[in-house]
């Protein structure tokens, strides 16, 4: 699940890291077994910006068309899917360099960190 660890503030000028089409990557949140996600914002007229995450496929998968394949799949399948505790997916870019997906921002600790404190919790509580 996307979430930021500590959420960084918002700042008028973050340092941008990379661009994935229209959007501008500020920051690597993690990777898993298939892609990355990174925090990431769409600007546009009269000072409009949106931060969301995009996740993108590892650099060494991005040559595999199965694989390529597989993770549009996976997109197509989760943009389609709504509940309270399924992150939304908005679009699939599928560009000359990279496919990726947008997905909501979910500002917050990680999954790993929240179930982490859950965790110590339950043994402080036995």
């Amino acid at each position: 699940m996307p979430a930021l660890g500590g959420s960084p503030p918002v700042t008028k000028d973050p340092v941008i890291i990379g661009r994935v089409g229209r959007y501008e990557l500020i920051e690597r949140l993690g990777a898993g077994g298939m892609g990355e996600v990174f925090l990431a914002r769409a600007t546009g007229t009269a000072g409009f910006e949106k931060r969301i995450v995009i996740k993108t496929i590892l650099p060494h998968l991005a040559g595999d068309d199965a694989f390529v394949q597989r993770f549009i799949d996976e997109g197509k399948l989760v943009v389609q899917l709504r509940h309270a505790n399924i992150v939304r997916v908005h679009e699939l870019l599928d560009l000359q360099t990279m496919t990726a997906y947008t997905m909501d921002l979910i500002e917050g600790p990680s999954l790993q960190d929240w179930s982490a404190a859950k965790n110590a919790q339950g043994r402080q509580e036995e």
